[in-house]
């Protein structure tokens, strides 16, 4: 091979290799950032919907009895949010005496009607059963899987980086790390049954 030839296929090989290396780079950031945004979001869900089943399932808070005085529905796009007032006694329990309040009802109840709650100190008061549990379970599985996909991020991640250095060292990834088939399916299948089951509870219910 000529000299001019040589020279010529020596610079397209470096040129592919910045091109790489800007495009390795630019994939990275992205995924860096997606990890973050998975982190952070399940993260988030699944504290908030564990709180919320506390309650919902009774280890949170006093039982209470509420009494409904009205309840009242919003609907934004497909979505609707039912809000439930109402009093109640709280005996010794240090809830406030005065108007109790459901955020997030169940249903939308006549009014007198007489309802097994927990409430915080505030007034804000959880209904009680499985149907009003079924959200916060489906939402905690919605917060793994989001975890769960941060996860495989950062396996692909690391996979990237062990490619890109065996390139640049000129040695072949012969066999990366996998992990274990059945288990990852398992887990997803879990998860998925999870929110599955709780959709088809809340619709139910």
């Amino acid at each position: 091979m000529s000299r001019p030839k040589r020279a010529r296929k020596r610079a397209d090989t470096e040129l592919r290799a910045r091109r790489e290396r800007r495009i390795s780079r630019g994939g990275g950031v992205l995924m860096a950032l997606a990890l973050v945004a998975l982190l952070l979001a399940g993260g988030a869900l699944v504290k908030s919907q564990i709180g919320e089943l506390g309650w919902r399932t009774g280890l949170s808070g006093a039982r209470e009895t509420m009494t409904i005085v009205g309840c009242r529905t919003t609907h934004k796009g497909r979505n609707s949010a039912t809000e439930c007032v109402g009093h109640g006694d709280p005996g010794g329990t240090g809830v406030t005496p005065e108007e109790w309040l459901i955020k997030r009802a169940f249903h939308e109840y006549p009014e007198g009607t007489v309802l097994s709650v927990r409430c915080t100190p505030t007034g804000g008061c959880f209904e009680q059963g499985v149907g009003p549990a079924a959200g916060p379970v489906g939402g905690i599985a919605i917060g793994l899987a989001l975890l769960t996909g941060a996860a495989a991020l950062v396996r692909l991640f690391v996979l990237m980086l062990l490619v890109h250095r065996g390139r640049r060292d000129g040695l072949a990834l012969e066999q990366p790390y996998r992990p274990r088939r059945y288990p990852v399916i398992a887990w997803c299948a879990l998860l998925g049954l999870t929110i599955a089951g709780s959709v088809i509870v809340t619709l139910v219910a």
